[in-house]
């Protein structure tokens, strides 16, 4: 976060005409298509949310780094779908050792909302997330792929 903070200050200061939107375009467009393979192929990318369990809030003194480092930290595993459009949706699956929930977040190919509702639903029927603990501060991220037989 503090690299990208740093080159962040330095761009308007120089010209860089449409580059960085340009390129930036290219690579969304690249990841979309690599989850839209991925979809052909299952009905459902099953993940953590998160990356890790929710880290205690920083304290009031500290720097500007601490903080953008535990904020950007926890978007990875979503912020490809708000790029991409593929219907994502988070449901509790557990609770840390501090009793806060995790989460499990399901996706699909697009436009196919109505089925990771259906899929999330038959999942909170079926499951007593809240008895589940997870037994240590940071989840490996692993990507988890199923298919519709769940429903």
């Amino acid at each position: 976060a503090r690299v990208f903070c740093i080159c962040w200050q330095s761009l308007p200061r120089k010209n860089h005409k449409n580059y960085f939107h340009a390129k930036g375009s290219n690579l969304v467009r690249k990841l979309s298509l690599k989850y839209d393979e991925i979809l052909s192929k299952y009905d459902y990318v099953v993940m953590p949310t998160l990356p890790k369990c929710a880290d205690e809030l920083p304290t009031e003194t500290a720097d500007l780094g601490d903080r953008l480092d535990r904020s950007w930290g926890m978007i990875t595993n979503t912020c490809n779908f708000n790029l991409t459009g593929h219907p994502a949706i988070s449901i509790p699956c557990g609770v840390n050792i501090a009793g806060l929930p995790v989460g499990l977040m399901i996706v699909a190919r697009k436009y196919s909302e109505a089925e990771i509702y259906k899929l999330s639903y038959a999942f909170e029927k079926n499951f007593d997330w809240e008895k589940y603990v997870a037994n240590s501060k940071k989840f490996v991220v692993n990507f988890f792929f199923l298919k519709s037989a769940l429903l």
